[in-house]
C-alpha cells in the first residue's frame, strides 16, 4: 500500500498543477512533435537585414520579400529590392524592374482575387502607396486622392477581400515615441481613404503583432510600443480588434495569460484553425542597466474560445530576434521566418520552415485538407466533421475562380470511417485545392 501511495504523488503533483494553472489563467506548453527546418538555400541571396516587407504570391506559389534595412556600419543602408523564395526548389531569385524607393517597416498586404498587392508607408517615412502585380511582379505607384494618413511607418495594417477595403493604424511619425493612434480605411475601387473615428482605440502605438481576423472582418494586434498612462514609453501585452463593418476598436480579454509583453513580434492568421500564430519580439530591461531579452517562443491565439496555447517545438530554434518577416505559405501549409535582428545588433538573412498542418491544436470548427501530390494524380483526405450535409472539393488556378471536383453527400459515407479521401487526376494548370463544409439545417 505505501509502494502505491508513492507511486501515486507524482501523478497527484501533475493534477495539481494542471488544476492551478487553470485556476491561475496560465497558458500551458503543447510539447508537439514539430521541428524547425533551416533552409540550405545556393547562389545569389539578399543581404542581412530588418524590417522587410514579405507577401505569399498566389500566382506563382512562391514567398516574396521587399526592401528592408542593413545593420549600421555606422549608418544603415536601405533597400528598394525585391527577392522571391521558391520553397521547393530553396532557391532565391531577384526580381528585375522598377520598385519603390529604398525604404523599411512599410506594411504590404495581398487581394490575391484582384491580384494585387499594396504597399504603404515605410521609413524613410512617407505616405506613399504602391500596387505590386503579383502575376506580373510590376509595381506601379496608386494614386490616393486628396485626404490621405500622414506619413508614417511601422503601423498595423490589414485587407478584407471581401470588402475590398485596407485598414492602416497608428505607426510612427516623429522621433522614436509612440505619436500616432489614428485608424484609416483605404477603399481599393473608389482608390479613396477615409479617417475611421472610434471611441476608445488602443492609444498611440508602433512596432505591433496583428493579422487580418477574415471571418469576423477585423484587424488584431497585439503588443507593440505604447505610451502609458504615466507617460512612459513601454512594450505592451494587450490585444485589441477593429471592427471593419462598425469601424470601431474594442479590447480583448483572453481566457488566459499568453505572451510576455514585447514590441516587434510578428503573427500570421491561421483561417483554417480560427485564430493565429505569433512568434519572436522583444523585451526592453525595465532599468537602463539591464540588456533587452529577444524571444524565439512561438504562441498560438485561438479566436473562439480566445484562449493563448504556448507551443513547444523539437530540436533547433530559429535565434532569438525581432523586426523579422513571417509569412504563411497556405499551399504548403508552412510559416516562412526570415530576416530580422538579434542581440547585440546582428541582422540575419536566413530562412526558417515550420509545418503547420502538424501544430498540436485542436480543430472542431473545420475539416482541413491534406493534398498528396504523387505523379500525374493527388490524394486529398480530411476527417469526418460532424453536423455536416456534404463536402465540395474545388480546386483553382489562381485563388480567385474556383471550380468543383466532386460533392460528397455524408449519406453515400460509410458511418465508421473517420478519415475521409479521394484521388484525382492533376489537371497541369491547376495548383490549389480547398474543401468546403456544408452544415446540416
Amino acid at each position: 500500500m505505501k509502494k502505491c501511495a508513492n507511486l501515486c504523488k507524482p501523478v497527484e503533483r501533475s493534477v495539481l498543477l494542471v488544476l492551478m494553472a487553470v485556476l491561475l489563467g496560465m497558458a500551458l506548453p503543447l510539447h508537439s512533435q514539430l521541428s524547425w527546418n533551416r533552409l540550405d538555400i545556393k547562389g545569389p541571396s539578399p543581404e542581412p537585414r530588418r524590417g522587410v516587407g514579405g507577401i505569399f504570391d498566389s500566382e506563382n506559389n512562391r514567398v516574396v520579400f521587399q526592401g528592408g534595412e542593413s545593420r549600421p556600419d555606422p549608418f544603415p543602408k536601405f533597400f528598394s529590392d525585391t527577392w522571391a523564395l521558391d520553397l521547393e526548389a530553396q532557391a532565391w531569385q531577384e526580381l528585375n524592374g522598377a520598385t519603390p524607393s529604398a525604404r523599411c517597416h512599410f506594411s504590404w498586404v495581398t487581394h490575391p482575387q484582384r491580384d494585387l498587392g499594396l504597399l504603404f508607408g515605410g521609413f524613410p517615412r512617407n505616405n506613399e502607396l504602391w500596387s505590386y502585380r503579383l502575376s506580373s511582379a510590376s509595381w506601379i505607384q496608386t494614386s490616393q486622392g486628396t485626404a490621405r494618413p500622414p506619413p508614417r511607418c511601422l503601423q498595423a495594417a490589414a485587407l478584407s477581400v471581401d470588402r475590398n477595403e485596407m485598414v492602416v493604424y497608428g505607426g510612427l511619425r516623429g522621433a522614436f515615441t509612440p505619436d500616432l493612434q489614428d485608424t484609416w480605411v483605404y477603399d481599393i475601387d473608389s482608390g479613396q481613404w477615409t479617417k475611421a473615428v472610434s471611441e476608445s482605440p488602443p492609444g498611440r502605438r508602433y512596432g505591433s503583432a496583428h493579422v487580418w481576423d477574415q471571418k469576423r472582418q477585423r484587424l488584431v494586434l497585439f503588443g507593440g510600443l505604447i505610451i502609458d498612462s504615466q507617460g512612459t514609453i513601454r512594450e505592451a501585452d494587450d490585444l485589441w480588434a477593429f471592427d471593419l463593418k462598425a469601424r470601431s476598436w474594442k479590447q480583448l480579454t483572453p481566457l488566459n495569460d499568453g505572451p510576455s509583453r514585447r514590441q516587434f513580434a510578428r503573427a500570421v492568421a491561421l483561417p483554417a484553425r480560427d485564430g493565429l500564430i505569433l512568434w519572436g519580439g522583444r523585451d526592453s530591461p525595465p532599468t537602463a542597466e539591464g540588456s533587452p531579452e529577444f524571444k524565439n517562443d512561438l504562441w498560438f491565439l485561438g479566436f473562439d474560445p480566445l484562449r493563448w496555447q504556448k507551443i513547444e517545438t523539437k530540436g533547433t530554434k530559429p535565434p532569438a530576434r525581432f523586426r523579422h518577416t513571417l509569412i504563411r505559405h497556405p499551399v504548403s501549409q508552412r510559416l516562412v521566418l526570415a530576416f530580422g535582428e538579434g542581440k547585440d545588433e546582428n541582422h540575419f538573412a536566413d530562412v526558417w520552415t515550420l509545418n503547420l498542418e502538424e501544430l498540436p491544436i485542436k480543430d472542431e470548427s473545420q475539416a482541413r485538407l491534406r493534398i498528396q501530390r504523387k505523379g500525374d494524380s493527388v490524394r486529398l483526405s480530411w476527417q469526418r466533421s460532424s453536423g455536416t450535409r456534404s463536402y465540395t472539393i474545388q480546386r483553382s488556378v489562381n485563388l480567385r475562380e474556383w471550380q468543383n471536383v466532386e460533392v460528397i453527400k455524408t449519406t453515400a459515407i460509410d458511418g465508421s470511417t473517420d478519415t475521409l479521401s479521394m484521388t484525382v487526376k492533376v489537371a497541369e494548370t491547376m495548383k490549389f485545392y480547398r474543401l468546403l463544409l456544408q452544415p446540416r439545417r
